[in-house]
């Protein structure tokens, strides 16, 4: 597998929220191949937690999760200003089309089906980078608000 050094560049932290250690273990190797620095938690409520500072660019988040459900906290991303809101990806053994359907109408900005393959991980991280980087310019040029309108 090539890697170019800027293919992530724009994504700097990211929060892994998986109720499998090993899963956790897994997908912080594969970020931190990318240089992504990654927090990993095994809950829903730990990840809330974590979510009340604006410190994260990506979270990828498992659906199915002890105390609070990835769709929830999926829909608690959402509410957050865009100018904090981390890009978010549903990860999940779930793979029927309503499934996809109700992660991105909870405010998903992505959807992958486990087994996470490496590959897809990085051509997702990709498209996430350009769209953090996006989101960075509109925050940097002071137009958050109009956009948040206009998505909304």
């Amino acid at each position: 597998m090539n890697t170019t050094p800027n293919e992530s560049a724009a994504i700097y932290t990211a929060l892994v929220v998986d109720d499998s250690l090993a899963e956790r273990e897994r997908i912080k190797v594969l970020l931190g191949r990318r240089g992504v620095n990654v927090v990993c938690v095994g809950d829903g409520e730990q990840a809330l937690k974590c979510l009340k500072k604006p410190l994260f660019d990506i979270v990828l988040c498992d659906w199915e999760l002890p105390c609070v459900s990835g769709l929830d906290i999926c829909r608690e991303v959402r509410q957050m200003p865009l100018s904090s809101r981390p890009y978010f990806v549903m990860i999940t053994g779930r793979s029927q089309r309503v499934d996809l359907i109700a992660a991105m109408d909870a405010g998903a900005d992505d959807f992958i089906r486990k087994p996470l393959w490496e590959e897809e991980l990085r051509v997702r991280l990709s498209l996430a980078s350009q769209i953090i980087a996006w989101r960075r310019v509109v925050k940097q040029a002071g137009l958050t608000d109009a956009v948040q309108q206009s998505s909304q």
